[in-house]
């Protein structure tokens, strides 16, 4: 066997020399014996010379401590120092397979944390605030770039949450604007037309103080008619009676006035009596004639009156009952103008409504939107720890694998065993060639013999080394499995 495929340790805790093997085409390495005997100290020595990191123990007494293999030596004195060129592929930085197994944290979801992080560390992939940044439609966050990609995904996560609970305080200002609205119930189905409805009010309110005004007029016609009658019956009975008996007394009085006339020249002697006579008929005549006047301007007047009256008579009628339907109409118009400013009002208040129950859907839509994306944080951890190629990812902030028992079984619940094989999965697909990683014993003590042998196969037909320990009452040595 090649001396690259010898481990040497010196001075390493309480271990001055110890050497062993290790199988170039993978498989297990057992270290053997009792508690104290330094096996530990021996596999914190073969991740050491893996790696380049950590802290060597060294044995009381001396100055350094050393682990050679693989075409590798590493001392540390007061401070480590590591020379030659690995034989073998391992995993860079500080990552330890064991650590996808248990990274010895009590909090399970601490310890899926550590998990994660190791998957990305051992793949090598880098997480950006940019990959986080858009997964939102239509929104770019700005995330305080970290070297952590967890502290990256809550970040992200924490912002959209946030932008989602804005966008829901929206929709639920929206939804509450919606539910204040309140339409009035009314029952009319005519025109919704405000100036038709107006000018139609305006034009029933004209018609209503034209009939009035007419009404008026022809109550008054009537009234001053009934006086003109009153007054014309009062004048037909006299008057013309009055007229006809003057006209023939003055007639007579004319003959008597001649017959006095004639007289004078032949009867001197009644001159006198004649004269009193004339002068008194020429009195009576011009009273008479002033009685005449009276008489036909009383005439005249009554004429006038009867023209008065067949001008009244001419009027129109109105009735009350046109000004109770003229009042009926203008009613009915301003009801349809109020009717139909409550319909507008309405059709305004769901338009309103439908408006502010739209705007509060796309909040919601939106919000979903952000939600979907800091769930989506989670996507991304997964995209970044499955480039190990595990088929694990992340949900609920938990790793998780599909298995035959679940379809999202906590990685945590798996048995060691089952976690053990996911860590040389994850071994293998960052290396094509042949791969060492360490146990711990605490992991492997806690599995059973048939789980032992079942992982020493998978690791051989994968091609990973495996070295890890497990207490037995014997004295220090390795067996390869």
């Amino acid at each position: 066997m090649s001396d690259n495929n010898m481990i040497r340790t010196t001075n390493l805790g309480p271990i001055r020399q110890f050497s062993f093997s290790v199988d170039p085409n993978g498989g297990v390495t057992v270290l053997k014996g009792r508690n104290g005997v330094g096996k530990s100290h021996i596999l914190q020595g073969v991740k050491t010379l893996l790696n380049g990191k950590g802290e060597l123990p060294i044995t009381d007494g001396e100055e350094a401590a050393e682990v050679s293999g693989l075409g590798l030596t590493v001392r540390f004195s007061k401070r480590l120092r590591k020379t030659g060129e690995l034989s073998v592929e391992s995993l860079d930085s500080e990552v330890d397979p064991s650590d996808l197994v248990d990274p010895g944290i009590q909090q399970p979801d601490r310890a899926d944390a550590a998990r994660i992080k190791a998957l990305v560390k051992m793949t090598g992939a880098k997480a950006t605030p940019e990959m986080f940044a858009k997964l939102a439609p239509g929104v770019e966050i700005t995330v305080e770039p970290s070297d952590d990609p967890l502290v990256l995904a809550d970040r992200s996560k924490r912002r959209y949450e946030q932008l989602s609970r804005e966008q829901e305080s929206i929709a639920a200002a929206c939804q509450n604007r919606a539910a204040g609205i309140e339409t009035t119930p009314v029952a009319y189905d005519g025109s919704l037309n405000a100036q038709e409805l107006s000018q139609e009010t305006i034009a029933q309110t004209r018609r209503l103080v034209e009939t009035e005004t007419r009404h008026k007029a022809y109550r008054e016609s009537v009234e001053r008619c009934e006086k003109a009658r009153a007054m014309a019956a009062s004048l037909s009975g006299t008057s013309q009676t009055g007229v006809d008996e003057l006209c023939k007394e003055h007639g007579r009085a004319l003959v008597e006035l001649r017959k006095s006339d004639c007289r004078v020249a032949d009867l001197q002697r009644e001159l006198e009596a004649a004269i009193a006579t004339a002068a008194d008929c020429e009195k009576r005549s011009f009273d008479l004639e002033r009685r005449l006047n009276e008489a036909y301007a009383s005439k005249n007047k009554l004429d006038d009156t009867l023209a008065e009256i067949d001008r009244l008579t001419a009027v129109p009628v109105v009735h009350d009952g046109e000004i109770e339907i003229a009042v009926q109409k203008l009613n009915k118009a301003k009801e349809a103008e109020r009717l139909a400013g409550i319909v507008r009002d309405n059709t305004e208040k769901l338009v309103r409504k439908k408006q502010l129950q739209d705007e509060a859907a796309e909040a919601l839509d939106k919000a979903q939107e952000l939600r979907d994306a800091a769930a989506a944080c989670e996507d991304v951890l997964t995209e970044l720890a499955n480039k190990a190629n595990t088929g694990l990812f992340v949900r609920g902030g938990r790793l998780r694998l599909k298995t035959d028992r679940s379809e999202q079984e906590l990685f945590a619940d798996l048995s060691d065993g089952e976690r053990i094989k996911v860590a040389i999965r994850a071994c293998v697909s960052v290396s094509n060639a042949t791969t060492q990683m360490t146990i711990s014993q605490r992991i492997w003590d806690q599995l059973d013999d048939d789980t032992r042998h079942e992982i020493a196969q998978y690791a051989r037909s994968k091609r990973v080394g495996i070295v890890t320990a497990q207490a037995e009452a014997t004295d220090l040595h390795a067996v390869q499995m």
